[in-house]
């Protein structure tokens, strides 16, 4: 993919899944989706199958990169299992206070 094409579906997932996260899946359409990302309503079908198809791929978007750290703070050989947990936990109740 290249990154025209990349950036532009990053700024319909991160636009369109902020709008998802406030109104929830049944309570936003695909117009909602296109009008938070700004951009018209072809150009989401350029990008995505379905709603059902961008929400998952909204999930992967949100989800990965706190994935990945929780991954690495879990993974971590140079601190004990039991420190490896404490870190996460507060890493994670960090994240909720914000």
């Amino acid at each position: 993919m290249n990154s025209i094409r990349s950036d532009k579906r990053d700024l319909i997932l991160s636009r369109g899944s902020a709008a998802m996260i406030r109104h929830g899946y049944h309570g936003t359409g695909v117009q909602e989706i296109v009008r938070a990302a700004g951009i018209p309503k072809g150009s989401f079908y350029h990008y995505f199958a379905s709603k059902e198809d961008f929400a998952l791929q909204a999930l992967a978007f949100i989800y990965r990169p706190r994935l990945a750290r929780y991954a690495k703070a879990l993974n971590n050989p140079a601190l004990s299992p039991r420190t490896r947990i404490l870190d996460y936990y507060r890493d994670l109740l960090a994240y909720f206070a914000r």
